[in-house]
């Protein structure tokens, strides 16, 4: 059965490894979703993902909270 994104987040949560919930263990996981979902048939989705990996060439940062 596929994780929805709900018990996905709970799963971090209860996870003891410090490593599996740091930004930066993430990170090349989250890039790469974003860089996928660049090729989207979703027009709005393909130009929001285009937007996201521009700023995050500019800046460095995939998430500018």
């Amino acid at each position: 059965m596929k994780q929805t994104a709900i018990e996905a987040l709970l799963a971090l949560t209860r996870d003891p490894e410090p490593a599996t919930r740091s930004r930066a263990s993430r990170e090349p996981t989250v890039v790469a979703a974003v860089e996928a979902l660049q090729q989207d048939p979703d027009g709005r989705l393909r130009r929001r993902a285009r937007g996201v990996m521009a700023a995050y060439r500019r800046t460095g940062k995939i998430n500018q909270s």
